[in-house]
C-alpha cells in the first residue's frame, strides 16, 4: 500500500468568535446604523417610485450641440439613472457589513464609523442642510459617539486581545 499524502498545509483555521457579548451601547450603535440604512433604502424606493422619466429626458438633459445632435443619448441617460440608483444600494450594503463588523468588535469598523460621522457633520455644517439632513443627523452621529464610550472601549480592547490570542494559538 502507498503512504497517505500529507498536505504541507495545516487544517483549516478556526473562525474567531468573540468571547463576550457586545455591551448595550455597541448593540445600540449597531441598530442605529441599521435604522439609518433602512431610512436610506426607504427614501431611495420613494425616489424610484416617484421618478418622472419623461421630465428627466425632456428637460435640459437632451439639449443639442452646435451641430444639432443631442449631447446625451438615451443610453447615457439610462446609465446615469441606473448608477444613481445602484450606487446608493451598494453603499447601504457596505454599511451593513461595517455595522456587522462593528458589532463583532473590530476596531477598524469603529474608526470607519467615526470618520463617516465626522464627514456627515462637516457636510451638515458647511454643505447640505436641508430639513431631512438636519432631522437624520442625530441618527448618523449617535453611533460614532456610542462606540467611543468607556464601556465600548473595554469591549473593543477585550475583543482585540482575544483575537490576538486566537491568532497566536493558530500559529503555534
Amino acid at each position: 500500500m502507498s503512504e497517505p499524502v500529507v498536505a504541507p498545509f495545516r487544517a483549516r483555521a478556526q473562525r474567531f468568535v468573540s468571547p463576550e457579548r457586545p455591551p448595550l451601547v455597541v448593540r445600540l450603535a449597531f441598530w442605529l446604523i441599521l435604522a439609518s440604512l433602512a431610512i436610506s433604502i426607504f427614501l431611495l424606493v420613494v425616489h424610484i417610485i416617484g421618478f418622472d422619466w419623461a421630465t428627466y429626458v425632456s428637460q435640459s438633459h437632451l439639449k443639442e450641440d452646435h451641430e444639432g445632435r443631442p449631447r446625451l443619448t438615451d443610453r447615457y441617460l439610462l446609465f446615469g439613472l441606473v448608477m444613481s440608483w445602484s450606487v446608493p444600494v451598494a453603499v447601504v450594503a457596505l454599511w451593513a457589513v461595517v455595522a456587522a463588523w462593528l458589532r463583532r468588535g473590530f476596531e477598524w469598523a469603529r474608526i470607519v464609523s467615526s470618520a463617516s460621522a465626522a464627514f456627515a457633520l462637516i457636510a451638515l455644517l458647511f454643505g447640505r442642510s436641508d430639513f431631512l439632513s438636519i432631522l437624520l443627523a442625530p441618527l448618523d452621529l449617535a453611533p460614532a459617539v456610542l462606540v467611543w464610550l468607556p464601556t465600548s472601549n473595554r469591549y473593543f480592547a477585550a475583543v482585540s486581545l482575544a483575537r490576538r490570542r486566537h491568532k497566536a494559538r493558530q500559529l503555534t
